[in-house]
């Protein structure tokens, strides 16, 4: 055989001695990088529920509107304008609380594009949407005109 050959041949085996054994995890480390991968909004980090739109006198469109609620929770109201991008969550744009459900107006940047409105009736009172919460939500598109026709009725928050 030739050494050409001969060479050829071990190259596989010592392929095999190069490549270091993986460990299997166990299962405490499976559970530690799960819960670091993709951390998401708990108790102790909530989601954020402070933003302000960054606007301009000459850039900003009127929306307003009413929140509704016909039932007999109490609580103040979280009002939010949220955007949504592909595959990511959704983006707070603007935050602000009412004492109660009823009319707002807001200023706010032309030409956004899609938004929602979110409106929450924070029962328990801790500043962040929760599931005993109670909400509600607007789909628009903001453009260049203001928008005054917006209805937002609050009901069970898992229907968002």
């Amino acid at each position: 055989m030739t050494p050409w050959i001969s060479l050829i041949l071990l190259l596989p085996a010592c392929a095999e001695t190069l490549i270091p054994e993986a460990e299997p995890l166990s299962q405490d480390s499976l559970d530690e990088s799960l819960n670091t991968a993709v951390p998401g909004p708990t108790v102790d980090n909530p989601p954020p529920t402070e933003a302000s739109f960054n606007l301009t006198d000459s850039q900003a469109v009127q929306i307003s509107g009413q929140v509704t609620y016909t039932g007999d929770a109490k609580g103040s109201v979280l009002l939010q304008f949220l955007k949504e991008h592909e595959g990511q969550p959704a983006e707070l744009l603007h935050s602000e609380k009412l004492e109660a459900p009823g009319p707002f107006l807001v200023k706010a940047p032309s030409n956004l594009g899609p938004v929602s409105a979110v409106a929450i009736l924070d029962r328990d009172q801790d500043g962040f949407p929760t599931v005993d919460d109670l909400g509600g939500r607007f789909d628009m598109t903001v453009g260049s005109q203001s928008i005054d026709a917006v209805q937002i009725e609050i009901g069970d928050i898992a229907t968002l």
